[in-house]
């Protein structure tokens, strides 16, 4: 079982009981949430479905991964605000052509216009902009 974070955000406690239900545990870390998010991602040629969300777009986030599942292709990557982090664009600038990438929320969609360089021509990011947050959230 794929443990994502250190610590401080799944205690070695909780590790430990899930240890003691039968389970081999993997600690996945990453030095901040945006790498985390392409580490947790696999492999860019292996994505269908791409959603850009905020890091503190709480509302986006649980939207985004509300959906995935053990069969599930859909890949969610964070920005930092209207940026997009380096370790995402080198992600982004990956994907096949085919793949669908969706911006949730205001900040992912300015994120998306103005720091995505190098986009593949044949990518854009579709938006999924709402009134506020829980709007953008209920698009997806």
């Amino acid at each position: 079982m794929a443990i994502v974070g250190g610590t401080d955000q799944v205690s070695a406690q909780t590790e430990n009981a899930v240890k003691a239900l039968g389970y081999h545990t993997e600690r996945i870390l990453a030095k901040d949430p945006y790498t985390m998010s392409v580490v947790v991602s696999g492999k860019p040629a292996d994505s269908r479905t791409v959603l850009v969300v905020d890091a503190n777009d709480t509302a986006g986030y649980v939207a985004a991964i509300s959906g995935l599942g053990a069969s599930s292709q859909q890949t969610v990557l964070l920005t930092n605000g209207a940026v997009v982090p380096d370790p995402v664009r080198t992600f982004l600038n990956k994907v096949p052509a085919s793949a669908k990438v969706y911006a949730i929320g205001a900040q992912a969609q300015a994120a998306m216009k103005t720091t995505w360089s190098g986009r593949p021509a044949t990518l854009a990011a579709i938006p999924l902009v709402g009134a506020d947050p829980a709007d953008s959230a209920g698009a997806v």
